[in-house]
């Protein structure tokens, strides 16, 4: 009986940490620590690329179209929709409470090898996410 409460016990500690891991301040060094270049975007084409770091504050305000200053630079482009290029992975849980809330997890999610065959890059022979 004994083994039985004490298994019950780590349940609830693990479950609790998993709560409290998504509240500020244990979120913010969950991120601080795992999180570096995580937050990765670009339009479906690949002329538009840019990571944001979270204590450093958005670079873009998130929404799905590709800012003005872009469209003014390249513009002949027709790719104005903006990916981003991370999932929703269930095992990082201090990450849970952003999936629900958080406006990144909102833009279309696309993987960056299909937008690198798309640039015709050689995916085998690099070792970095974006190769300029």
């Amino acid at each position: 009986m004994q083994k039985k409460k004490k298994i019950k016990w780590w349940i609830i500690g693990i479950i609790l940490f998993m709560i409290i891991s998504n509240l500020p301040p244990l979120k913010g060094v969950f991120g601080l620590i795992l999180d570096d270049d995580y937050y990765r975007y670009s339009n479906g084409d690949g002329s538009l690329t840019f990571s944001e770091i979270p204590f450093k504050g958005r670079l873009y305000n998130l929404s799905p179209i590709v800012p003005k200053s872009f469209i003014q630079t390249h513009p002949n482009t027709n790719d104005t929709l903006v990916y981003r290029l991370f999932w929703k992975n269930p095992l990082y849980f201090w990450r849970w409470g952003e999936y629900f809330y958080d406006k990144r997890y909102e833009l279309p999610y696309k993987s960056w090898h299909e937008i690198r065959k798309k640039r015709g890059y050689d995916l085998k022979n690099s070792n970095n996410w974006q190769d300029f």
